[in-house]
């Protein structure tokens, strides 16, 4: 893991984990930031031993090491075309905010929180996707998630129509919030965008999104995730299995607040 700092006394920081923050895809967005008037850190990582988690801690816990950050951008390297940019930091300095989400590529972006929660994580792990990748996904989940679990799925843990909003490809947060509250690193490489999004609304820290505030998403897979291995989908589809049964487990037990 290494970090690189770009830093000139800016009030706004973003964190971006990135296989190289040399490469054209994220010099376009550092430079897009910095025109914005935020100063940046890139974790620069990959291969299998890559956690997405540890990286943004470690570029989080190097961004509230500088006495003039007030605001923290968490995203990933493959976005670009930021609207909305002054609007939401304006809408972060209401105190009733925590975090702010554009949306994404002109779509609401949010955890959706009308069913249980390991229906929710499923629904996002496989949403648009072919019928047999979604066959293939609920089987490997089958794998960590013991029929023991299986009883929150049926279990409306969360009031009808509320929603967590998301905090990834791309949020801004009041620094304190992240100061109390990171990702999770026992979630591998996936999940954890969507359990610190749950984890701040049950804490009662609200996020705010808006249509006039929207990035575009790129959707790459920057991180070559295991590069010996042969066959890359159902390592993937094994690593989310995984991370879904994390959650599970975290959150078989939990109850809205209010």
């Amino acid at each position: 893991m290494n970090i690189v700092d770009h830093c000139t006394g800016k009030e706004i920081t973003a964190v971006i984990p990135t296989i190289n923050h040399k490469q054209p895809m994220t010099q376009r967005l550092l430079s897009e930031l910095e025109s914005l008037g935020s100063d940046w850190i890139c974790i620069e990582d990959s291969g299998p031993g890559f956690n997405f988690s540890k990286s943004m801690n470690r570029g989080i816990e190097f961004a509230l090491k500088r006495e003039s950050v007030k605001f923290i951008i968490l995203s990933n390297d493959d976005l670009h075309t930021i609207i909305g940019f002054e609007g939401m930091i304006n809408t972060l300095k209401e105190e009733k905010y925590g975090y702010v989400c554009p949306y994404l590529n002109g779509k609401f972006h949010a955890v959706h929180l009308s069913r249980s929660l390991l229906v929710d994580v499923m629904s996002a792990a496989v949403a648009g996707r072919a019928p047999f990748y979604v066959l293939r996904q609920r089987r490997a989940a089958k794998k960590y998630i013991s029929s023991s679990r299986y009883p929150i799925v049926s279990q409306k843990v969360f009031p009808i129509g509320r929603y967590a909003v998301q905090v990834q490809p791309f949020s801004i947060f009041k620094a304190e919030i992240l100061e109390k509250d990171k990702f999770d690193e026992d979630f591998l490489k996936h999940r954890q965008d969507g359990e610190l999004a749950i984890r701040l609304y049950l804490k009662g820290v609200n996020g705010m999104t808006s249509k006039d505030w929207n990035v575009t998403h790129l959707n790459h897979v920057s991180f070559n995730l295991n590069p010996n291995e042969k066959n890359e989908e159902s390592y993937r589809l094994d690593q989310r299995a995984k991370d879904m049964a994390i959650f599970a487990e975290k959150y078989k037990n939990v109850r809205t607040r209010g």
